[in-house]
């Protein structure tokens, strides 16, 4: 008679059995891992020293959210001034035929917008790099 597992309780032939006592075991064609396995998988996760890989990943993640916070800032912006200023923002503030007071104001708009965003952004996929592997972000503290 072939092993069978039920919740984890591998029973053989003589359908005597514990759980955790086997580490792999097959049922029809699939193949079932032991709470052993798990955990010894975790441990050795955790630790691990970072990979360039892990590292690599983290930069892609800091780089997209915060394009993404940038141009949702500049999007907001554009809208507010539209409505504040009922005239198009600058696109150009270097531009010479802009005002100086309309460039220096979209200037700091911008810039002070796009640093609170990157702010909010790196913290937040902090936060979610943190929920997704039990791990701070490379290059971080616990």
């Amino acid at each position: 008679m072939p092993s069978r597992t039920f919740a984890g309780l591998t029973r053989g032939r003589d359908g005597k059995g514990s759980p955790g006592t086997t580490t792999r075991s097959r049922v029809g064609s699939a193949t079932t891992t032991t709470t052993e396995d798990t955990t010894m998988m975790r441990t050795l996760h955790k630790t691990a020293p970072p990979s360039k890989a892990r590292a690599a990943t983290w930069k892609l993640v800091t780089l997209g959210t915060g394009a993404a916070a940038g141009a949702l800032v500049e999007l907001v912006l554009s809208q507010v001034w539209r409505t504040a200023a009922h005239a198009e923002p600058p696109s150009n503030a270097g531009d010479r035929r802009n005002p100086w007071g309309e460039a220096l104001v979209w200037g700091g708009a911008i810039g002070l917008g796009a640093g609170l965003a990157r702010v909010v952004a790196s913290r937040s996929a902090a936060k979610v790099w943190e929920v997704a592997t039990n791990d701070p972000p490379p290059g971080t503290t616990a």
